[in-house]
């Protein structure tokens, strides 16, 4: 077993397990497991307003999720579906070569 495998493994047994830290996320009428949280949008987004003196603040959340559950991420200023909720893509980053961490802000409406 090589080390891309592990971290493959530890990803799957952990961060990804329904009981730690990962819950079911209906994404664009695909059931994947993710991790959603909401304190990564603030990190990143929040930070950046206040940088820019703008003081804006959106209804947002990061969604985790294993490269390989879907075939294609979205791309920034995309609609898609999450749980029955419209949302827009703000930003999609590719995190090593197993994840993606897509950026989200809530359309109301």
């Amino acid at each position: 077993m090589n080390l891309k495998d592990i971290i493959q493994q530890d990803l799957e047994d952990v961060f990804f397990n329904e009981s730690e830290f990962a819950e079911k996320v209906n994404f664009c009428g695909i059931d994947i497991v993710a991790i959603k949280s909401v304190q990564t949008y603030k990190d990143k987004y929040l930070k950046y307003s206040a940088e820019q003196g703008t003081g804006t603040y959106k209804n947002g959340i990061a969604i985790t999720f294993k490269q390989k559950d879907l075939e294609f991420p979205p791309e920034p200023r995309d609609e898609v579906e999450v749980d029955g909720i419209t949302m827009f893509v703000v930003d999609v980053e590719k995190i090593k070569t197993f994840t993606y961490r897509i950026f989200l802000e809530r359309i109301d409406g």
